[in-house]
């Protein structure tokens, strides 16, 4: 509730400490569908957060959007 974006969101998960993993993946999937999901401006989110990840896992994030879209 006290995230501006979805980064935020994560990073205020994380410091909730306890099962820190999973309330970030579960958050995650929540804050993409609210940040990301309702703007214009989607991939843009997608591509910056992309160029966080090493390429690894950049590729398998984008290999199962293009089998899951």
């Amino acid at each position: 509730m006290e995230s501006v974006d979805f980064e935020s969101a994560i990073r205020l998960a994380v410091s909730l400490g306890g099962d820190s993993d999973t309330l970030a993946c579960v958050t995650g999937g929540v804050a993409e569908g609210f940040y990301w999901m309702n703007t214009s401006n989607a991939m843009n989110y997608l591509e910056a957060a992309l160029k966080k990840l090493p390429a690894d896992i950049s590729n398998i994030v984008m290999n199962f959007r293009s089998v899951y879209e």
